[in-house]
C-alpha cells in the first residue's frame, strides 16, 4: 500500500493537509452511517445500507492507490506526481475507510441474527491483508523487510483487486435484482457495472504503464 520511494517525511507542511486526509476519510464513513439512519432509525436497513455505501467509498480510495504509480508514469505532471508521492496515505485512508465498512457489516449481521460463514473466507483474508499491509506502511517496515516488502504489498494489493472483482463484478454476472416490497432495495446494478469496468480499466493501466517505450538515450557525439 505504501511505497518506499514516494513518501512524506513527515515535515509540518505537510502534516496538515495528509491529517485533513485521514479526518475526511473518517467524517464521510461517519455520515454515510448517520444519513441512513436519520431515514430508517438504527435498524437493519440502515446498518445494510451503512455497508453498501462505505464498500463504494472504500473502492474508490482503493481505486487511487491501484493507479497512482501507472497515471504518473503515463502522463507526468504536478497532478500525477502528488498523487503517487500520497500514495502511502491514501492506501492507509483506504484502510481506515473499509474498516468502517467492516463495522458496517458487522453491525448489519447482528441484526439478521447471523455471523460470518466458511464461504467469507477470502473476504476475511483480504481484510488481513489490508492490516498486513496497514501496519507494514512505514519507512522502518521497508528497511526490516527488505524485498519481502514490496512482494507482500504487491501480493497484497492484487489479492485485495480480485475480493472488489467478484464482488461487483460478479453482482454485473448476475444481472440486475428486481425490488422485493418491503425489503431494502438492492444496489444499484449501474453502480456495479462503473466500479467493474474501473477496476479493469485500473488493470489496462498497470499493463499499458509496464509496457510503455522507455526513451531512448540520446547518441553520444565523439
Amino acid at each position: 500500500m505504501a511505497t518506499p520511494s514516494h513518501t512524506l517525511p513527515g515535515a509540518p507542511s505537510t502534516r496538515l493537509p495528509i491529517l485533513l486526509l485521514y479526518g475526511g476519510v473518517l467524517l464521510i464513513g461517519l455520515l454515510l452511517g448517520l444519513l441512513p439512519w436519520l431515514e430508517h432509525g438504527w435498524n437493519d436497513t440502515a446498518a445494510q445500507l451503512f455497508a453498501r455505501y462505505t464498500a463504494r467509498f472504500s473502492v474508490l480510495l482503493f481505486l487511487l492507490v491501484f493507479v497512482a504509480r501507472p497515471v504518473a508514469t503515463l502522463w507526468r505532471n504536478p497532478l500525477t506526481r502528488g498523487l503517487l508521492m500520497r500514495r502511502r496515505h491514501l492506501g492507509l485512508a483506504f484502510a481506515l475507510a473499509h474498516a468502517i465498512h467492516f463495522v458496517a457489516l458487522v453491525s448489519f449481521l447482528r441484526f439478521q441474527g447471523s455471523g460470518f460463514e466458511a464461504g467469507d473466507a477470502p473476504a476475511l483474508a483480504a481484510y488481513g491483508m489490508i492490516v498486513l499491509m496497514a501496519a507494514t506502511s512505514s519507512n522502518t517496515a521497508v528497511r526490516r523487510l527488505g524485498r519481502w516488502w514490496k512482494r507482500l504489498h504487491r501480493a497484497g494489493i492484487w489479492y485485495v483487486f480480485l475480493i472488489f472483482l467478484a464482488a461487483y463484478g460478479g453482482r454485473v454476472v448476475e444481472g440486475p435484482v428486481e425490488a422485493v416490497a418491503g425489503a431494502v432495495p438492492p444496489g444499484s446494478y449501474g453502480a456495479h457495472v462503473v466500479v467493474t469496468i474501473a477496476l479493469l480499466g485500473g488493470v489496462l493501466l498497470r499493463v499499458a504503464a509496464r509496457y510503455r517505450p522507455r526513451p531512448q538515450a540520446a547518441p553520444r557525439h565523439r
